[in-house]
């Protein structure tokens, strides 16, 4: 007993720095989770607009030809490197900068595992590893942060195409156009604060302010602005902007590569329906919902701030009577 106490005191120290590491693995794999599940890794294409491809097929005779002559080209170009993955339910570019950073989290954690002795720190590269697999499966978790392009079920020419419109802005040196790079710089952030349930949060409270502000104007019978008036359905539609304008440029530089390859006028007609049809689909859940989100909790904000200021308009009134 002596012993096992004196050795308590002895490594008390130690004990305390080993909590610490813990915590901060925890903290860098929280960090990460919450990227991977903003779905940061690149274009993944929404279940609906999924749907949508899986009921649709490309019918024109050089859809096969032009698939292959996008793989030769990239293999020309040096990249990116195209993944077939039969099991992945989607589309994908992962070399992102968020894919890089999951992914130097990973190897951090594990290294630091083997250099403190601390297993903690291999159960958090574990778990992460395990959050971005039971997503987008092995061969995405394979290639983070890599030039490359994991094609799951959805393998058509015209998806590949936008997957590798994606890496031309995303990588450096493969587009001149302004716009394009810039809404893919903004994609990550407005992946987060569009589609994320911390984002989403934020538009909320954001519509809900705007409401009570509205009802506390009134009830002072002061006139309300209309940044105040729009800001509910505004901020989320700015939010939204550069995801939707990166995977709209994506389809815009994937369909202007298949003409350049020759592909055919019925091809182009298919394909231009299917991305317009597939980034339709992700325009409503990213940005249609979120400006729903805005304009429903003002109402709310409007309902509360109502009773709240009413309440207070009465007692003000009967304090100068």
């Amino acid at each position: 007993m002596i012993i096992q106490r004196t050795k308590y005191f002895a490594d008390k120290k130690e004990e305390e720095e080993r909590l610490h590491n813990s915590k901060s693995a925890a903290k860098i794999a929280g960090g990460a989770g919450i990227a991977v599940g903003g779905g940061l890794l690149g274009d993944v294409i929404t279940k609906k607009g999924g749907d949508y491809l899986e009921k649709s097929e490309l019918k024109a005779k050089d859809a096969g030809s032009i698939g292959k002559k996008l793989v030769d080209q990239v293999k020309k170009n040096g990249g990116p490197k195209i993944i077939e993955d039969p099991n992945f339910q989607n589309s994908a570019y992962v070399g992102t900068g968020a894919g890089k950073r999951v992914r130097n989290a990973i190897a951090y954690l594990k290294k630091k595992s083997r250099s403190s002795g601390n297993n903690n720190y291999k159960k958090a590269a574990d778990r992460i590893k395990d959050a971005v697999k039971s997503v987008y499966g092995d061969k995405v978790v394979d290639n983070l942060g890599k030039d490359s392009i994991v094609m799951g079920k959805h393998n058509d020419a015209d998806v590949l195409a936008h997957e590798i419109g994606h890496s031309n802005y995303l990588r450096s040196g493969r587009s001149k156009s302004i716009i394009g790079k810039a809404a893919h710089k903004g994609y990550q952030a407005s992946s987060i604060a569009t589609v994320s349930p911390i984002g989403r949060l934020g538009i909320a409270a954001n519509g809900f302010h705007s409401g009570m502000k509205s009802a506390k104007l009134k009830a002072e019978g002061k006139k309300e602005s209309t940044w105040n008036k729009v800001r509910a359905a505004a901020v989320p539609a700015a939010l939204a902007a550069p995801l939707l304008v990166a995977e709209g440029k994506a389809s815009l530089n994937g369909l202007k590569n298949m003409k350049k390859l020759g592909a055919s006028k019925e091809l182009m007609k298919e394909s231009r329906k299917r991305l317009g049809a597939a980034w339709g689909t992700y325009a409503g859940q990213a940005a249609v919902k979120s400006i729903a989100l805005g304009e429903g909790s003002r109402l709310a904000g409007k309902g509360v701030g109502s009773l709240i200021y009413k309440d207070k308009k009465k007692k003000d009134d009967n304090t100068k009577d």
